[in-house]
């Protein structure tokens, strides 16, 4: 009964998808299964028993991060109805975002992807010349791989009295 007034919790307050709620109650489900604990029963050392054995079963770093987000959670809205006295998934340690550190390129790395071995040199062909086109648009707006295909000519306008582009992008994620 708490796991179904839990789940439009976290999709109405929470912000979570329909689908993240579903993969949250299946991931507590699962947990309350393997140890054999109610939610008011379920402790830190029970928890961790579980993400252990998933570990050891192989199962991904993913699937307990998940775990650990959805016993929180659950933990959380308990708290707060006043179904148990602590949050067991409180003092848990993770999931830790993965940050990933963004490398810019070099003034000197830009100007060979642009040129190639011959800087300053006109392209051989039109597709030469497309290619670099689409690489220094991609570079100077800052799109995505994704992005870059479904640029249209007719989108890619230059600015004569303020000496810059005007680049419309149709169906990008930024």
């Amino acid at each position: 009964a708490s796991l179904d007034a839990w789940m439009p919790a976290l999709i109405s307050v929470r912000g979570r998808s329909q689908a993240t709620a579903k993969r949250y109650r299946r991931l507590v489900e699962r947990l309350l299964e393997d140890t054999g604990k109610s939610i008011a029963q379920l402790d830190q050392k029970s928890i961790e028993k579980h993400l252990r054995r998933l570990h050891v079963a192989g199962r991904g770093e993913s699937v307990r991060r998940g775990v650990v987000v959805a016993i929180r959670s659950l933990g959380e809205w308990c708290l707060a109805h006043g179904i148990i006295e602590s949050n067991p998934g409180a003092a848990l340690s993770g999931p830790r975002p993965y940050r990933r550190e963004i490398k810019v390129l070099t003034v000197t790395e830009v100007e060979r992807l642009l040129w190639g071995d011959s800087p300053g040199t006109l392209p051989r062909d039109p597709l030469e010349m497309r290619n670099r086109v689409l690489l220094g648009v991609a570079y100077v707006a800052g799109l995505r791989a994704s992005e870059i295909g479904p640029l249209e000519v007719e989108g890619v306008v230059w600015h004569e009295t303020g000496q810059i582009f005007s680049i419309l992008v149709r169906r990008g994620k930024g």
